[in-house]
């Protein structure tokens, strides 16, 4: 199930004489699907011999599916959150 808030970005007016204003803004949570060079859960193989345990001989690709993340958000997102927030602070008293 798909969660409805992943990622966070927000803001903060102060106020004279009372408690500042918070702006929270919200991003949905997208799938990721990250591709590895071999399984990690994959067990090591036994061999018969001198050595117990030897390292996995594939490492073929693998992907992971990521869950409760975001997209990343945009380079200028700072630079609007604080232009917006000098705004509330000429409005707000």
């Amino acid at each position: 199930m798909l969660t409805e808030a992943a990622g966070l970005a927000g803001l903060s007016v102060p106020r004279r004489n009372a408690t500042a204003i918070r702006c929270y803004f919200f991003r949905q949570e997208e799938v990721q699907q990250v591709a590895w060079g071999g399984n990690p859960n994959k067990p090591t193989e036994q061999q018969a011999g001198s050595l117990a345990i030897t390292p996995r001989r594939s490492f073929e690709r693998w992907v992971e599916t990521r869950l409760g993340y975001c997209q990343e958000w945009p380079e200028d997102t700072r630079i609007k959150l604080l232009n917006l927030r000098g705004f509330l602070i000429g409005l707000v008293p």
